[in-house]
C-alpha cells in the first residue's frame, strides 16, 4: 500500500498531538507496553526489565518505552529518505539479537494503533487507523 502527502500529514500531525500528552514520551510509551503485555504476557521475557519490580521496573519500562516512542518519532521524521531507510534497517538488526520475531512487530503494532487511539479520542478516524496501518507496515519491511 502506498500513502499520499496529505495522508502522511495526518498521521505525523497526530503523532505530534499525542506527544503533546507527554513530551518525555513516558505515558504514552507505558500505554504501548501495557497493551502489548496485555495481548502477548510472554513478550514480557524479552526485555531487559523482565526480572525487575516495583520502582525499578517502572524506571527502566519508562526508560524503554519512551525510546520506542521517540524512535517512532525518528522514523516519521525521515519518513521516505535513504537516511530513514537505513535508520529501520538498523533498528530491525539490532532486535534480531534481542531475539525478536516478525510475529513480534504485528503486536507491537497493534499495541501502538490502540495506544493511539485511546490517546486521540474523538480524533481516531477509520481513515488515520488506515492511514496508520500503511505507515507502521511500511516501517516493521
Amino acid at each position: 500500500d502506498t500513502i499520499t502527502p496529505d495522508q502522511f500529514t495526518a498521521v505525523k500531525d497526530s503523532y505530534q498531538i499525542v506527544k503533546a500528552l507527554d513530551r518525555t514520551w513516558v505515558t504514552q510509551g507505558k500505554m504501548v507496553f501495557e497493551a502489548i503485555f496485555s495481548l502477548a504476557p510472554e513478550a514480557l521475557q524479552l526485555y531487559p526489565f523482565k526480572d525487575d519490580c516495583g520502582e525499578e521496573y517502572k524506571r527502566k519500562l519508562g526508560q524503554h518505552a519512551s525510546g520506542v516512542m521517540r524512535y517512532v518519532e525518528v522514523a516519521l521524521n525521515k519518513w521516505g529518505t535513504p537516511e530513514g531507510d537505513d535508520f529501520l534497517k538498523d533498528l530491525g538488526k539490532r532486535h534480531v539479537g534481542y531475539n525478536v520475531m516478525r510475529d513480534h512487530y504485528a503486536i507491537v503494532g497493534i499495541a501502538i494503533l490502540q495506544t493511539l487511539e485511546r490517546a486521540l479520542g474523538g480524533k481516531w478516524t477509520p481513515e488515520l487507523k488506515a492511514y496508520w496501518g500503511v505507515v507502521y507496515t511500511g516501517m516493521e519491511q
